[in-house]
This record gives structure tokens, C-alpha cells and sequence, in this order.
């Protein structure tokens, strides 16, 4: 399935671009964090256009896995590289869980276009380019997409 033709993905997609924005704007260190990747900080704006979707069809086909990140996390913390919510291994482990059922159900349907050459991602090839193994994907030393599912699912639990 191609996710991007779907209106209602298309539409969630807005609200938490907006969710995101106004985070930014209200100077919240998540919602600042991923602005900036979306802008280019140290060239993560890639790693912010596959996996806000990613998070966002996490989210829409595993609902249980937003309960249970609102649990753990608070609107008002920080999600931060060495935070307590960001090594929180209930938290790694939930997302992981939630990311292999997605890639055995889900793998090859498209959820966002490359930003220069507007070739399909799909699920599998975003977990693979930009997550660690730790949460499904094939960086050994860490993706640097981690921490972008991670905020984006805290934002569409607590909001």
C-alpha cells in the first residue's frame, strides 16, 4: 500500500506536523529537537521525513504502543540523548516489539518520498537506513533515527 496517497494518513501527517510546530515554537526540547532535523541539523532532515511517518503508521496500527509510551513519558520531559525517558528500556522494548510486526505485515508499503530524488521509502527501508538494532533496523552503533520515533510517539501519546 502506498500510505502517501492515503487521505487520512496524509491528514494525520498534518496534524503532527502542526503538533511538532507548535511544540518548536513553545520552546519544548522534542518538538525544538525535531524542527531542527526537519531543517537540516547535521543533515538528519532524511531521517525526520521517513520516520515521522513511520511513528505516525506505528501509532495508527498499534494504538496499544501509544498507551504505553503515555505511561512512561511526560509532555513536560525532555526526551533527550542520555534522559531517563530516552534510555527507558520498557520504552525501547514496547517500539522494537511494535516495529517487527510492522515490518512482517507492512514492509514494503510506502510511507514517505526521498526529499531530492522522490523515491519510495518504504517500512523496511527506513528501518533499515536510519534505526539501530535496538529498535529494528540494521545500525549496529546506532541510527540516529531512534530518538525521532521515539519523541514523535511521546507527542502523539501525550497530545
Amino acid at each position: 500500500m502506498d500510505w502517501t496517497t492515503d487521505a487520512q494518513f496524509r491528514m494525520s501527517l498534518s496534524r503532527l506536523n502542526g503538533i511538532i510546530a507548535t511544540a518548536a515554537r513553545l520552546a519544548h526540547p522534542d518538538g525544538k529537537a525535531l524542527k531542527a532535523r526537519r531543517q537540516g541539523k547535521n543533515n538528519l532532515q532524511g531521517h525526520a521525513n521517513a520516520l515521522e511517518p513511520l511513528a505516525l503508521l506505528l501509532a495508527q496500527i498499534y494504538p496499544a504502543l501509544l498507551a504505553s509510551i503515555k505511561a512512561r513519558t511526560s509532555l513536560n520531559a525532555n526526551m533527550g540523548q542520555g534522559t531517563t525517558e530516552a534510555r527507558d528500556q520498557q520504552i525501547t522494548l514496547n517500539i522494537a516489539s511494535a516495529i517487527s510486526g510492522l515490518r512482517a505485515n507492512y514492509g514494503s508499503d510506502i510511507i514517505a518520498h526521498e526529499i531530492r530524488s522522490g523515491n519510495a521509502i518504504t517500512v523496511d527501508s527506513a528501518c533499515n537506513t536510519y534505526l539501530s538494532v535496538s529498535l529494528g533496523g540494521n545500525h549496529v552503533g546506532g541510527g540516529g533515527g531512534d530518538t525521532v520515533v521515539k519523541r514523535v510517539l511521546k507527542f502523539l501519546a501525550q497530545v
